[in-house]
Order: C-alpha cells, then sequence, then structure tokens
C-alpha cells in the first residue's frame, strides 16, 4: 500500500488540539449546570473580562445558539477589547461537555477555524471538587504556517474556571426540566394553533384549567404580547385560582418553536424567574403525529426550591387537535 507524506499534503488544513485542565471548588454537576444554563452571565460575574454579550440565535443556551461576546485577554491591554460570535456546536449532559465553535472575530484573524471544548468531571474522593478540561482545536491553513498556541486563551478559560467555582454556591441557579409528549396531530397543524390561535381558544377548550385570560400588550400572539392568565393547576384545590402575566419571549417558526416569560405572579414566590419554551417536532415516520417538547427553566436561590413537577404534569397533558 502507498504512504502519504507530510509533503504531499501542503494544501490540506491542520488542526491542533490544546488542552488545559483546572481543580475548581465547586461540585461537577453544579458547576456543568450553571456553565450550561446560566453562561451569559459572566457578564455580571466577571465584568473584568466579559464587556457583553448578545444572543442572537436561539435561547442562548442550546445547540444552535449564536452569541456575540465582547471581551479582553488579562494581562493585555484592558482597553483592547476583542470581539467573538459563537455558536453552540455540540452538548453532551452525560459527559458533561460543551463544545463552542467561533463563526466571526478577532480569532479567526489568526486561525481558520477555533473550537472550544469544556468537559466537567467529578474530582475523585472529593464530593464538592471538579475537573475543568478545556481543549481548543485551531485549525490552520498548512503546515508551512507558523501559528501560535493560544495560550492566551487557555489562561483566560482556566482563571474564568478558577474564579467561577467557589462562587457559584452563593448565585441562583437556572434548572432545565424537560417533558415531551406525542401528540395525535401533524407537527405544522399544533404549532400553528399554538402560536396563532392559544389566547382565545385554550380558554374554551380546557376551561378546568384556564379560567381567563387578557392581552394586555400586542396582538397576543407575537414577540413582547403580555398576557395575564388566570388558571388552577391539575391535582392542587380548584379553588386555588393562580396568577400569571407572561410575556412571549422567542419565537422560531423555522424549529416551529415558542418561548414564554413569566412577568409576575404566583410561580415567582417560588422562583427567581420562570421560562416556558414549547417545541413542535414532526414524528418520524408518522404523517398525521408529531412530539411536543416543554422545557421549563426555573432559577432558583438554592437546592432547596422544588421542581415544579406539576406543571411538567400540566404541560404534558397538552391538548390533542
Amino acid at each position: 500500500m502507498a504512504q502519504i507524506s507530510k509533503s504531499s499534503l501542503p494544501n490540506i488544513a491542520q488542526i491542533q488540539s490544546h488542552p488545559v485542565e483546572t481543580e475548581v471548588k465547586c461540585a461537577a454537576d453544579k458547576f456543568y449546570g450553571w456553565f450550561k444554563n446560566n453562561m451569559t452571565d459572566l457578564t455580571k460575574i466577571q465584568p473584568h473580562i466579559y464587556k457583553s454579550v448578545e444572543v442572537l440565535e436561539g435561547d442562548g443556551k442550546s445547540v444552535g445558539t449564536v452569541r456575540l461576546w465582547k471581551y479582553v485577554i488579562p494581562g493585555l491591554s484592558p482597553d483592547d477589547v476583542l470581539v467573538a460570535k459563537e455558536t453552540i456546536k455540540a452538548m453532551d449532559d452525560k459527559k458533561r461537555s460543551i463544545t463552542f465553535s467561533v463563526m466571526e472575530g478577532d480569532l479567526l484573524k489568526t486561525y481558520k477555524s477555533f473550537d472550544a471544548t469544556v468537559t466537567v468531571t467529578p474530582k475523585e474522593g472529593v464530593k464538592d471538587e471538579c475537573l475543568v478540561r478545556w481543549c481548543m482545536d485551531c485549525e490552520k491553513e498548512n503546515e508551512e504556517i507558523i501559528i501560535p498556541i493560544p495560550d492566551a486563551y487557555l489562561d483566560l478559560v482556566a482563571l474564568m474556571s478558577c474564579e467561577l467555582g467557589p462562587l457559584l454556591p452563593n448565585i441562583a441557579q437556572i434548572q432545565s426540566h424537560p417533558v415531551e409528549t406525542e401528540v395525535k396531530c401533524s407537527a405544522d397543524k399544533f404549532y400553528g394553533w399554538f402560536k396563532n390561535n392559544m389566547t382565545d381558544d385554550l380558554i374554551k377548550i380546557q376551561p378546568h384549567i384556564v379560567k381567563s385570560v387578557e392581552v394586555l400588550e400586542g396582538d397576543g400572539k407575537s414577540v413582547g404580547s403580555v398576557r395575564l392568565w388566570k388558571y388552577v393547576v391539575p391535582g392542587v384545590s380548584l379553588d386555588d385560582v393562580l396568577v400569571a402575566k407572561e410575556t412571549i419571549k422567542a419565537i422560531d417558526d423555522e424549529k416551529r418553536s415558542i418561548t414564554l416569560s413569566l412577568i409576575e405572579g404566583d410561580l415567582l414566590n417560588t422562583y427567581m424567574s420562570f421560562d416556558a419554551t414549547v417545541t413542535v417536532t414532526p414524528k418520524e415516520g408518522v404523517k398525521d403525529e408529531c412530539l411536543v417538547r416543554w422545557c421549563l427553566d426555573c432559577e432558583k436561590e438554592n437546592e432547596e426550591v422544588p421542581v415544579p413537577d406539576a406543571y411538567l404534569d400540566m404541560c404534558s397533558g397538552c391538548i390533542f387537535l
């Protein structure tokens, strides 16, 4: 078999991996959970590094999300603000691993591509400590080009991880709670109804749950609309009518996804914030069925705040059109 020499591949881009691992004083699940769900809060916790972040696409924490960061590198001029537009490329909750991929920005003036993967593992024998491993995969055009190792960025993520870990036990945590239901209705029909008719029809279809709804701002179906709901939770006293004032935070017709965000109401007596995202996907191989996935994102002050099981049950009982 013929061998391929390095000299025969002068024009093939080269990817080099550069790892760094840090011991962090924080449980692995807590560090990973915060990093997955709250990473955009880095601008509040480490403003000396992260100057601003803007979510351009998605919910800011799921695969496909696109964010625009402005930041500085410690040790360089604090006036030299850099820019990175990145996307969440991959996520593996089982391995506690997330991969970010740079799409635009200062890094791509040096590298053809730049990915960063963070993986969090428990520290063996130590309850509230973990190992945070970053791996930066940098692609250069060819072997003839000398590209520097991204030492400043390796130092940056190591510093960020070490500073962040001890703070997390005292920082409010956003936890995601998903539930998925099979619905005997096509995905487009269910999503179209939910987007355009939910305000008017839900009180008629489920009067045992929804007692009233009032559109306070907007048209009741577009981003920015504000609605006031009065409802009961199945399994709880039927005389206990609850109130929720919510806004439509985001709509993605391509993904058939809508995010609702609570502004006022009974739920905020328990949680610091409460968002609900519904995503509808066709059921593979079945024409008139779909999968309706709800994800409830709850910000809580401590671990003693309960999981919103009653609301997950209520969402999973979505109507079948």
